[in-house]
């Protein structure tokens, strides 16, 4: 009698520990998959949606930044609001993607008009003052790597 209530308590706390397993694996995969959708796709502009401020330097004078304080380009192939940066070229300068819902606010003073154009892969990439903008993949918040680095790139000016 009592190796039959043993048994059953080993099985039920196999069971339970299979279950623990399955369900952790589901939640990893999910929270992989949400992730790398969130890398590839557009970004979700956090809280008051600022989607775009300035910053200055002695070296630059005062650029754009994006939501997430790193300076922003533009591209002088770019015209009447297409994107002409695709393929390897927007691996290296990523455009500003975001969700074509969102309400995007520019923080005081900048004045220009903040819109966005739909990419030719579908995506919706910002715009300012109808030049469409990018991040360099080399910078991070606070610094300017790409600025200077080729003639067509600019960093972009409020």
């Amino acid at each position: 009698m009592k190796s039959k209530t043993i048994i059953t308590i080993v099985l039920a706390v196999i069971v339970a520990l299979v279950i623990i397993v399955v369900l952790m694996t589901a939640h990893k995969n999910t929270s992989q998959t949400a992730t790398q959708t969130t890398a590839t796709s557009t970004l979700a502009i956090p809280g008051d949606n600022l989607a775009l401020g300035e910053d200055k330097s002695a070296t630059y004078g005062t650029y754009l930044i994006g939501y997430n304080g790193m300076p922003l380009y533009t591209y002088a192939q770019d015209y009447a609001k297409v994107s002409y940066c695709k393929g390897a070229c927007a691996t290296v300068w990523k455009p500003y993607v975001v969700t074509a819902t969102s309400s995007l606010n520019a923080e005081s003073p900048i004045t220009g008009k903040i819109a966005w154009l739909t990419r030719d892969d579908g995506s919706t990439q910002l715009t300012y003052d109808g030049h469409p903008l990018y991040f360099y993949a080399y910078d991070a918040t606070s610094t300017v790597k790409g600025a200077g680095l080729k003639a067509d790139w600019k960093l972009a000016r409020p």
